[in-house]
């Protein structure tokens, strides 16, 4: 099992935190963010480290050079790092060739929970927090019998909200190959300027895809200073 970490985003909602720093770069308990995802991934045992890099990308190149002697660690560059980030995925579909993590880039989130995903019995997984309060800011996973059939940040009436996307997706080599097929189908189509996630309700008709809860973890996406504070205050706990 390989990583593929999205990190290219500008982060402008953190300016002017985020126009010198990575957002994936900033410090938690005097480690980046990033030096997370890296110890996390290494205990895990996964084969590689993918990285799709834009804004700042030389920052996060340096760092992750760190561990080149560790584990394999390849780069990405995203073809619009000021739209959604199908692109950044799309630029590294050749990687989804085996059994994958697809991970956004900006989240804090304590080790037990990616292993929870990472050996989930499922092939296909997310991870689904119910308790999450609802902003309309939440890609919201919906399901039925168990099954995840759609992801929206929209309400969405036919089938049952079970709670927030983690924002970190677990693949087997045959739904992370139906995946790159459907990046190729969004782009050729013209789709670029929108989020990865839109392209999982197709994956989800094509592919069983199911879900952990992760609602007994401490766990923030970082998009705001008041989840950069929430997020320092769960590394110091």
């Amino acid at each position: 099992m390989k990583a593929i970490i999205l990190v290219a985003g500008v982060g402008k909602r953190l300016f002017p935190l985020t126009q010198e720093t990575p957002k994936c770069m900033i410090p938690f308990n005097g480690k980046p963010l990033l030096e997370y995802y890296f110890q996390f991934l290494k205990n895990l045992k996964v084969s590689s480290i993918v990285l799709v890099v834009g804004h700042l990308r030389e920052k996060i190149e340096a760092f992750a050079g760190k561990f080149r002697n560790e584990i394999p660690v390849r780069y990405y560059q995203s073809p619009d790092i000021h739209g959604g980030s199908l692109l950044s995925l799309w630029s590294a579909r050749g990687e989804l060739n085996e059994d994958v993590l697809i991970m956004d880039g900006d989240v804090f989130f304590p080790e037990a929970m990616l292993e929870r995903l990472a050996k989930s019995r499922h092939a296909n997984c997310f991870l689904a927090d119910p308790s999450s309060p609802s902003t309309g800011e939440e890609q919201v996973l919906y399901a039925n019998n168990g099954r995840v059939l759609f992801i929206s940040k929209k309400p969405y009436t036919k089938h049952k909200p079970i709670g927030e996307s983690v924002g970190f997706l677990k693949l087997s080599k045959s739904g992370a190959a139906e995946l790159a097929k459907i990046l190729e189908e969004f782009v050729s189509a013209g789709k670029k300027g929108i989020e990865h996630e839109e392209t999982y309700p197709v994956l989800m008709e094509r592919c069983v895809v199911n879900f952990e809860n992760a609602d007994d973890f401490k766990w923030t996406e970082i998009d705001s200073m008041k989840d950069v504070e929430m997020a320092r205050t769960i590394a110091k706990n």
